[in-house]
Formats: C-alpha cells, sequence, structure tokens
C-alpha cells in the first residue's frame, strides 16, 4: 500500500491584509470546500523559502513576487497547467468570482491527479 501524500496549503495576496469584503466570494468559499471564509493573508517570505512550490494566478503576480525574493523564482509557476493566466476576481462581478472560482477548481484538481 503506497502512503497518502501529504500537502500543506496556503493563499497570500500580493495586497493581502483583510477579509474578503466580497459576498460572492464568500458564497464560493463554502460551496464543497469545506472553508467557512476565505482571510487575505499578505506575503510571508519565511513561509514563501520553506514551501516546494508557488502556484500564482497571473504573470505579474510571479513578476512582482521575483522582484521582491529573486531567490524564489525557481519555484514559482503558474496554477493553470498551460501556463496562462487566471484573472483575479477580486473587486469584480459574481460572475468573475464563478469563473476564478471553476477555473481554480479544476486546475487544482489536475495537481492533485498528478501528486
Amino acid at each position: 500500500m503506497q502512503p497518502t501524500p501529504r500537502f500543506a496549503v496556503s493563499s497570500m495576496g500580493i495586497f493581502g491584509s483583510h477579509e474578503f469584503a466580497s459576498d460572492y466570494a464568500q458564497e464560493l468559499c463554502g460551496k464543497d470546500t469545506g472553508i467557512n471564509r476565505h482571510i487575505a493573508r499578505p506575503i510571508i517570505y519565511e513561509e514563501l523559502k520553506t514551501s516546494d512550490v508557488i502556484y500564482v494566478m497571473e504573470n505579474w503576480h510571479k513578476d512582482n513576487l521575483v522582484s521582491m525574493y529573486p531567490d524564489l523564482e525557481p519555484k514559482i509557476f503558474l496554477l493553470h497547467h498551460e501556463g496562462i493566466d487566471i484573472s483575479d476576481p477580486d473587486g469584480g462581478t459574481r460572475d468573475d468570482y464563478v469563473q476564478a472560482y471553476t477555473i481554480i477548481n479544476q486546475e487544482i484538481n489536475i495537481l492533485v491527479r498528478n501528486l
């Protein structure tokens, strides 16, 4: 019997420092995720430094992280398996949040299957 892979997931934002104000985000967080609420946390270098892999939604997120912490570049990847941006819905409409949620969920499922 193979051991079950163990991993930890954490969410941080380039500008994260407050609870999501959007009701759309809160609605989607509870949807089959087991997450009751989401708090956008600021970047914590020490946590990123000890991470094996760092996934970002958009290229500008990667560029911003690399400019702040060049040593992290080898482990920063776009979440989308085709290497394309997933538009950050922050400040957008409900449809923007639903679209981002759907794509993120699909991409995470692809990652988990490949563990």
